[in-house]
């Protein structure tokens, strides 16, 4: 995986999560939906 795909660093209970920009994209969307619903 090339440095400039990395976008965020996450801290999991596993230790360190590196999100991709498609991860990103997808949590953000999962995100939005989430919020329409409540």
């Amino acid at each position: 995986m090339a440095t400039e795909d990395l976008i965020a660093l996450e801290r999991d209970d596993d230790g360190i999560v590196v999100l991709t920009m498609a991860d990103e994209k997808r949590r953000n969307a999962l995100g939005a939906e989430f919020v329409e619903q409540l």
